[in-house]
């Protein structure tokens, strides 16, 4: 009854503990990698003597060690000692419990420890470790599926990618915003057609994202969310607002997108096409070209008497790609 009434309490703390062992492992590992992703250009072959050959490996064996570390900083080196001490922490705490058993036991029932009791709690005490590490090497492995989706798009692992936004590591989630952006980038279609989730529950997923991290995040969603917004222009009403105050954020590509999302609204009104227009002023009159020229290619989707005024004042920008870009846009108007 006692336990029941705690387990919950002990869940949490177990997965607590399992979660801090599972980090930092993860944190070392992905050092361990990046530093043998820089090797790998390298060569292996040594020709010598067995104390030369010795020599090279242990060399490359300490260095390779010190820029661990070095990627780690201080901080990451002494959080690696939190598995080996809750290890020893936790076996002392079970031994002790073993040793009250034991004397309560031997009390009533005439028991004495064992060997096998020893090793349980050894074996006990041994588990979250395991555990943890179990899943430190599974988040590595995502990690590296990730990146290599990034630097590899495919519309078949739309889903991967897509299932794997908002991972506890930072570094696994920004991989799988840019892998789902690349994949979605020119061809959003096709890739919600391999994806067994509705472009509605994407558009979720990537929209909770824009203010839940960090610049290179809410870049990452953006992006998707042009692609996504570009054939589905109904979904980013309801955030409309959000993507408007965008439009003025201090770094460009951000800028960028949030401008492009705007131009790809479905509005049925002239009333509201005017008034997204008036919100995409500040993006006309930014000192980026680029958020200019974007700027001009999003009103162009957004036909008002705003509109056509802001794309007049772009076609005498002092940017050739925007001057071209607004003309190009008033053809449509006209």
């Amino acid at each position: 009854m006692l336990l029941n009434g705690n387990l919950p309490m002990v869940k949490g703390i177990y997965r607590w503990h399992v979660d801090n062992i599972r980090d930092h492992i993860y944190e070392g590992k992905i050092a361990r990698y990046d530093v043998r992703k820089r090797e790998s250009g390298g060569t292996s072959v040594v020709i010598g003597s067995p104390m030369g050959i010795f020599g090279y490996f242990s060399g490359k064996y300490l260095g390779r060690g010190y820029q661990e570390s070095k990627e780690l900083g201080w901080r990451g080196r002494v959080k690696r000692l939190y598995g080996p001490l809750s290890y020893l922490s936790l076996l002392v705490v079970l031994l002790i419990l073993l040793n009250i058993a034991v004397v309560l036991a031997d009390s009533v029932w005439d028991v004495t420890a064992n060997s096998a009791m020893i090793l349980s709690a050894v074996v006990l005490a041994g588990v979250p470790n395991l555990h943890g590490r179990y899943l430190a090497k599974n988040d590595v492995r995502v990690t590296k599926e990730l990146e290599q989706l990034v630097r590899n798009p495919s519309v078949e692992r739309i889903d991967f990618a897509l299932e794997n936004i908002g991972h506890r590591h930072e570094r696994a989630n920004e991989a799988a915003l840019k892998a789902t952006s690349n994949i979605l980038r020119n061809t959003p279609g096709k890739a919600i057609k391999y994806s067994s989730a509705s472009p509605e529950a994407i558009y979720e997923t990537l929209v909770q994202q824009v203010t839940s991290g960090s610049d290179g995040t809410t870049e990452d969603s953006l992006e998707s969310l042009v692609w996504i917004s570009r054939d589905h222009g109904r979904l980013p009403l309801q955030h409309a607002s959000l993507f408007k105050g965008f439009v003025r954020a201090d770094r460009s590509p951000i800028q960028v997108h949030a401008t492009l999302i705007l131009g790809n609204l479905e509005l049925e009104s002239e009333r509201k096409r005017d008034a997204v227009a008036r919100a995409l002023q500040p993006a006309a009159t930014d000192p980026d070209a680029d958020v200019r020229n974007a700027a001009a290619t999003a009103l162009g989707n957004v036909p008002s008497g705003s509109a056509v005024a802001l794309l007049q004042q772009l076609a005498e920008d002092s940017d050739p790609s925007v001057r071209r870009t607004a003309v190009e846009t008033l053809q449509k108007h006209s």
